[in-house]
């Protein structure tokens, strides 16, 4: 599935995005199978999602989008607003004639998900919030903290040592998936580091200036939240460190009306990386839920 994407030409905004996508191949008896569509997060890819899909691939058509800035849709760009990469899913959904999809983001693409959820909920039917950002809010303050932070990190590219050096405390299991996962962020680093800074920080900015927060309560399709008990990125430590996962999970469940949540255990940030098992089984029993 992930190694030779599709391309889809957008109209609006006009640009070329890569789209894993496992068919739904199906006799004229059978029904189609029920979409999944994935939204990775910062600095991530499709790949994400591999092992995930290859639990969900035999009943459920899979597409996964590689982002503007991200993995196979490196080139395109944008001011990297949540509202830009709201923008790109729209289109791409509507340009691969999309129904009644599950739409399943992970970390900023929770955030991403969320606004394309309110803009077109005639088409998304289900969201799936996976270690999801925009949720956890930040004083100016504090958002001028950790923008700064960011361009002082991202001012100069790192070796692929200190690379896989920043993934690793994230994995709490399958600790030889670290160089997998980080693969892209390596190649744009060493290869492509000015662009690939830029899009970085434009996207912070953009997910500190765009939060959902306050968008949850107008969410009324069935929503699912999902954490890892060890997520060492969310909540943001470095400027909220008495703020624990399990309030950020409590905060968003209590603002989603239809809404279910799930803490997972030994599981960090990269949750469905780290247990495409018990990530599968979670999307199963919540699609399955929502169908009653």
């Amino acid at each position: 599935m992930f190694d030779t994407p599709k391309i889809i030409s957008l109209k609006s905004p006009s640009l070329n995005i890569a789209v894993h996508d496992t068919g739904d191949a199906h006799s004229e008896t059978a029904a189609p199978k029920p979409v999944l569509f994935f939204v990775h997060g910062l600095v991530l890819n499709a790949q994400l999602w591999k092992y995930a899909v290859q639990h969900l691939m035999p009943d459920f058509r899979c597409i996964a989008i590689d982002l503007p800035g991200h993995g196979h849709s490196w080139e395109q760009r944008g001011d990297f607003s949540m509202s830009f990469y709201a923008q790109v899913l729209r289109s791409t959904i509507e340009e691969m004639h999309l129904t009644d999809i599950t739409l399943v983001g992970h970390s900023m693409g929770g955030q991403i998900a969320v606004i394309t959820a309110l803009q077109i909920p005639a088409v998304v039917n289900r969201l799936v919030l996976v270690s999801s950002a925009g949720i956890e809010t930040f004083s100016d303050s504090e958002a001028l903290k950790i923008i700064q932070g960011a361009e002082f990190l991202y001012k100069t590219p790192a070796d692929i040592n200190a690379i896989v050096g920043m993934y690793t405390p994230h994995f709490s299991m399958h600790a030889d998936r670290v160089r997998e996962l980080a693969d892209d962020h390596i190649l744009q680093s060493t290869e492509r580091f000015s662009s690939f800074s830029e899009m970085i920080i434009a996207s912070i900015k953009g997910m500190l200036k765009e939060p959902v927060l306050n968008f949850l309560p107008h969410l009324h399709q069935p929503v699912l939240i999902i954490y890892g008990e060890n997520d060492r990125l969310i909540p943001n430590k470095w400027v909220h460190p008495m703020l624990s996962i399990q309030q950020v999970e409590e905060t968003a469940k209590k603002r989603i009306v239809n809404s279910k949540s799930k803490l997972i255990p030994s599981a960090g940030h990269y949750l469905p990386f780290e247990v495409p098992a018990v990530f599968e089984d979670c999307v199963r029993q919540f699609w399955l839920g929502s169908e009653n």
